[in-house]
């Protein structure tokens, strides 16, 4: 169970981290993030089970699609929002269109039922402490650690970090600056995509992929980032730690149609206490 949850944990830290990069670089709830997931996956299952093209070449290709799904929503549904002055209200619900468009295409031509990116593969088990991992869990851990290490040091050392940051503070005083926040929310949007797609193949490679796995991911790992804080690498990672031992464990009490129920009734009882998440910044009256 513990294995599980580490496991459960990595997927909603990497679906959070998707979200995060836009939403703190623009401050919009992107739907668009469930529909880059759900593409990469179904693009690797088409590269790899109907093109028989190798599973790492699938998976660029997939990556690809995802990230460029991210920043074709970018350039093509944001920025004119932005241009025209739109509310964030209004951005949302356009992104949620968005991602039903991209649902119900899949669906259209891929028809609703499960699938898997692995059928009939044999997949090796490692034992570890007792617990016993697919070699495709193992992949997710390290994944989700290339993620954290990778996030922390874009963000905190490298230059495009300091960029990020600074779009993210003052939009304007970065403009002013010599920064066109509109090509780092695109490159975000882009990133955005590229993590989404991560997800999704990581999904499809441990469990099975369906046209509406995006909103139910995307959904639990908005949650983790809101319970951790926006912007806050380590928050987001501690939170995805409990959202999956919560999902794990509360198997053994409940049945698993609580499991949701649990998680959701928690972000409400953190949001009244710390509005800004459990390490996001505190707001002070003034």
């Amino acid at each position: 169970m513990l294995a599980n949850t580490l496991v459960a944990a990595a997927g909603l830290f990497i679906v959070g981290a998707a979200f995060s990069v836009i939403y703190a670089a623009t401050g919009v709830f992107h739907f668009g993030v469930g529909a880059a997931l759900a593409l990469g996956a179904y693009v690797a299952y088409l590269a790899a089970g109907i093109l028989h093209i190798p599973l790492m070449g699938a998976i660029v290709l997939a990556l690809a699609a995802a990230s460029a799904c991210g920043w074709a929503l970018g350039r093509w549904l944001f920025l004119p929002l932005q241009r025209r002055r739109a509310s964030s209200l209004i951005q949302m619900l356009a992104s949620l269109g968005a991602y039903i468009v991209v649902q119900e295409c899949i669906a259209l031509f891929m028809g609703d039922e499960a699938r898997s990116l692995l059928p009939g593969r044999q997949v090796s088990v490692v034992s570890l402490l007792g617990a016993r991992l697919t070699s495709i869990q193992l992949g997710i851990l390290a994944i989700s650690i290339l993620v954290a290490g990778g996030g922390w040091w874009i963000g905190r050392v490298s230059r495009v970090g300091l960029v990020f940051r600074a779009v993210s503070s003052d939009p304007t005083l970065a403009r002013i600056s010599g920064i066109n926040p509109d090509r780092v929310a695109l490159g975000c949007f882009a990133m955005g995509g590229l993590l989404g797609g991560v997800s999704g193949i990581m999904v499809g490679l441990d469990l099975v992929i369906t046209p509406t796995m995006g909103l139910h991911a995307l959904l639990l790992g908005v949650v983790a980032t809101l319970i951790g804080g926006v912007g806050s690498l380590a928050g987001l990672l501690v939170a995805s730690l409990v959202v999956a031992f919560l999902q794990q464990f509360g198997v053994l009490a409940l049945s698993s149609e609580w499991l949701d129920v649990i998680v959701f009734l928690m972000l409400i009882v953190i949001m009244l206490w710390r509005p800004g998440g459990v390490m996001g910044l505190r707001l002070r009256r003034s």
